[in-house]
């Protein structure tokens, strides 16, 4: 096993037989075929949103994010790793994603869904292929077939997403989506140089309503 790694489960992968690794959540799954490698290595895998928030963030709303490490044998992390025989990505979403899956599907349809992809070598996203599987109301699939690993993340743009129409034949709104925000002790840090600074406005409009409540209550004893 590999020591103080991000990744939440590791496999090891023969270069003589197929290999298989997949996500404790069952979202994420990663098929290597024969001879993907010519040595045996270990495959780490993480569905921690937090890998895309880190460094450069992905445009639009991340709805998932997938973590693939490669290691030598013996647990040592590699980098630039490419394989000889592509890999397949598999990636499930389901009914609990931010947004419907018939609503995802006809996204992707419009080319309003993305699968980025970043490397440890390189900070900047890049657009990688992949195809999408509707399944039913309750869940899709996303697939693509890497050779390098690094940070992949499922994103749709900003914007009006397509109706959805359920099986009474009535349409339903989309729901707005919003980018995750940076955090604002960040901001407040680089800004001013000291943490917490953003959020003066909060604070100031909680005590102006503090002191609102307190001046209704004061007329109200005197009634």
């Amino acid at each position: 096993m590999v020591e103080e790694s991000p990744s939440e489960v590791v496999e090891i992968i023969q270069p003589d037989a197929e290999g298989h690794i997949v996500s404790p959540n069952g979202s994420v799954s990663v098929l290597f075929p024969l001879l993907s490698r010519r040595q045996t290595f270990q495959v780490g895998v993480s569905t921690n949103y937090k890998h895309c928030l880190s460094g450069m963030m992905p445009p639009g709303t991340i709805l998932a994010c997938v973590r693939v490490d490669t290691f030598d044998e013996f647990g040592r992390a590699e980098t630039g790793v490419i394989l000889t025989s592509p890999a397949r990505l598999d990636i499930s979403l389901n009914g609990e994603a931010l947004i419907e899956p018939s609503i995802l599907m006809r996204s992707y349809d419009r080319g309003a869904v993305k699968l980025l992809f970043r490397d440890y070598l390189d900070e900047e996203w890049s657009e990688t292929p992949f195809s999408m599987d509707f399944h039913s109301e309750d869940g899709l699939t996303v697939r693509a077939t890497p050779i390098r690993f690094g940070i992949f993340a499922l994103a749709a743009e900003m914007g009006s997403l397509p109706q959805a129409v359920n099986q009474d034949g009535e349409t339903t709104v989309a729901p707005t989506i919003t980018p995750f925000p940076t955090p604002d002790s960040e901001v407040s840090i680089a800004k001013t140089g000291r943490p917490g600074a953003a959020y003066g406005p909060l604070i100031g409009g909680l005590a102006s309503y503090i002191i609102l409540l307190w001046y209704v209550r004061m007329i109200v004893m005197r009634r």
